[in-house]
Parts: C-alpha cells; sequence; structure tokens
C-alpha cells in the first residue's frame, strides 16, 4: 500500500479512507499476540477519536511526504492491528505557516507528487489548532 499511495499506479490515488479500510481487513485476520511491541496511551474519555499527530516544520523536503506516508500507515496498522474497531485520525500537523499566502499554495510542487491525501492527512496552522482541543505528548525512550 506504501508503494501504491507513493507512485500512483495507473494515476490512481489511494485515499486515506481506502487505506484504513484496506488495513482493517488485514487487521482482522491478525493475531493481536503477534504485533511488536509499541506504547499506547488511550485517548481522554469523551473524544471518541484517537488522533496519531506528527508535528513537522513549515517546509519539508520532497522526500519527507513519502517518509510520513509510511509514518502515517504504519500508525494505522499497529493500532488497528490490536482493535480494528478504533476511531482514529492520523495527521501530519504544521502548526506555523511562514509564508504569506497558504501553505498548500507554497508547497503545491511538492504537494503534486506527494502520497498523503492533502485534504485528510495534513492540518497547517489553524486547521491543527481548531481540531484540537488537547496536545498528549508521549516520548518513547
Amino acid at each position: 500500500m506504501v508503494y501504491e499511495r507513493e507512485n500512483k499506479p495507473n494515476n490512481r490515488r489511494v485515499s486515506t479512507e481506502e487505506s484504513i479500510e484496506r488495513l482493517k481487513n488485514v487487521a482482522a485476520k491478525t493475531n493481536p499476540q503477534h504485533i511488536a511491541a509499541y506504547i499506547y496511551i488511550s485517548p481522554p474519555s469523551g473524544t471518541g477519536v484517537e488522533y496519531l499527530l506528527d508535528i513537522k516544520t513549515a517546509q519539508p523536503n520532497q522526500g519527507d511526504f513519502q517518509k510520513f506516508n509510511k509514518q502515517m500507515l504504519e500508525w494505522y496498522a499497529y493500532r488497528l492491528a490490536k482493535n480494528t474497531n478504533a476511531k482514529l485520525e492520523a495527521r501530519i500537523a504544521i502548526p506555523f505557516n511562514p509564508f504569506p499566502k497558504s501553505w498548500d499554495e507554497m508547497q503545491k510542487t511538492k504537494l503534486f507528487s506527494s502520497p498523503l491525501d492533502i485534504a485528510q492527512d495534513i492540518w497547517v496552522e489553524n486547521q491543527f489548532c481548531e481540531n484540537t482541543d488537547f496536545i498528549f505528548v508521549s516520548q518513547l525512550d
């Protein structure tokens, strides 16, 4: 799936929604006991959605979008392998826009070939601040 999102065979973009559904189908057939250990902290009660966020710089390199894609798909895969009914929203968060125009406008050359679903996978500035009522930070040793 990482390959499909990055290379768009037949000029077809695999959406985030389709990726999640495909991961759920595989996860349903996976024994959770065989999943590599990872740290999981449950979301605050009442939110209903688990946000998986990675805060990034405002000017990522072209190759970074492929890394972000793989990272986000891995997040979905790990969590869905433990609970296929988990409600997840993974995002790359860019909390600051240093440009005089919208971030999307200034990054459109990089975004054109990006495997990410721009409307769903990236939150920039106010999108990030307005869509999260909390920031939960966990550090892996």
